[in-house]
């Protein structure tokens, strides 16, 4: 599930150090993966896609549905946030079904039917920190209005659940010939971490907001060990810039292993290199899909199809795909998703619908603002 280290676009992995090999176990089996891989990118990569079942259903494994997972007497972690660390021994928390014959080798087996939540939501925090001004998310508009607040003077504290700073932007690409989502992060980001005003905390996610008073819990490392804390944090003021999430169209099938969203695909691909299979069809409600479609082809992954719910779209993306010999077709939503074969059918309902085989379905769904901190 690794693609290449030269692989086109950096979709080799920027995170990674592929001169630094490491090797843990999660449930007794062995996990392959690099510095700067994290758990959840590593047993990705090892061909681990399945979390469990829920209600009977197969479950994808993903950074919204995985388990947490604990070294012997260490602090129960999530996957996503927790970095692979060489020879840990690691256990997945949960229920779990009893090897069988029928046991899919590719699932950590877990019944989902019900999940304790974690324990640090009723933890006391450890410490507490003071800032004139909280940043929650470190995006484009997070990093920017740290900048200019530290500018002014003011003390700030940034925080961003992934290990890495920079956000979504980078999927979309430039506005025409302007800087690049790319270029501009890693410039703010290094501005930053070059500032006496701004304290930046990764891996570390606000669960509980109340005025300008927040929790969080953050994953440590500590000499090779981890460790999770909850922090406070009271700010003068708070700025939410939590952006926003890719939306899974709704058909039967699509939480299955094989079936996530574009953003999901991207950032698996460019930050550490895995792809959930050497083919994929790539559904689409806008230009951007086929930009992610177009980098994937280049990086070696088989684009069987790309399919657009939209009628006679067009744009310089769509232009390229047809360039480079890009299958495509419009008009076409998912109707179903089973493992290795996706069924599209016509938004007008005037033709039969289509199957198609491939390792993966890659939807690049429509967006909602992140609103549970606002909510809070």
């Amino acid at each position: 599930m690794r693609l290449a280290a030269e692989a086109a676009h950096q979709f080799g992995g920027i995170e990674l150090d592929r001169s630094k090999p490491l090797s843990f176990r999660l449930d007794g089996i062995s996990i392959d993966g690099f510095a700067g891989d994290t758990v959840l990118s590593a047993v990705l990569a090892g061909g681990i896609d399945t979390y469990g079942t829920y209600a009977g259903t197969l479950l994808g494994l993903t950074e919204q549905t995985a388990p947490l997972v604990s070294a012997k007497r260490g602090d129960p972690l999530p996957m996503h946030r927790l970095p692979a660390i060489d020879g840990v021994d690691l256990t997945s928390i949960g229920q779990r079904e009893r090897p069988s014959f029928r046991s899919q080798p590719n699932s950590l087996r877990h019944i989902l039917d019900g999940i304790a939540d974690p324990d640090w939501l009723r933890a006391s925090p450890e410490t507490t920190l003071t800032t004139a001004l909280l940043i929650v998310g470190g995006g484009v508009a997070g990093l920017a209005a740290a900048k200019s607040a530290a500018m002014a003077g003011h003390s700030v504290i940034v925080v961003e659940r992934r290990p890495w700073l920079g956000g979504d932007a980078r999927y979309f690409g430039p506005v025409g010939d302007g800087e690049t989502p790319e270029a501009f992060t890693t410039r703010l980001a290094a501005w930053l971490a070059t500032s006496a005003n701004v304290t930046t905390l990764l891996r570390a996610e606000i669960f509980a907001l109340q005025g300008t008073r927040a929790l969080l819990h953050q994953v440590e490392i500590a000499d090779g060990v981890a460790r999770g804390r909850v922090v406070a944090i009271a700010a003068d003021r708070v700025l939410l810039a939590t952006g926003a999430t890719q939306r899974l169209p709704i058909f039967p099938g699509n939480r299955l292993a094989g079936v996530l969203p574009a953003i999901a695909a991207h950032h698996l691909a460019k930050r550490y290199g895995v792809t959930l299979g050497d083919s994929a069809v790539v559904a689409t409600q806008g230009n951007h899909g086929y930009r992610l479609a177009l980098r994937l082809h280049d990086a070696g992954v088989a684009v069987r199809r790309v399919v657009d719910t939209r009628i006679n779209a067009q744009s310089r993306f769509i232009d390229f795909a047809k360039a480079t010999g890009l299958t495509l077709a419009s008009g076409q939503l998912p109707l179903t998703a089973e493992r290795g074969r996706f069924t599209f059918a016509h938004s007008a309902g005037t033709a039969a619908s289509v199957s198609i085989e491939a390792k993966q379905l890659i939807v690049a769904g429509g967006w909602q603002p992140a609103l549970a901190l606002w909510m809070l």
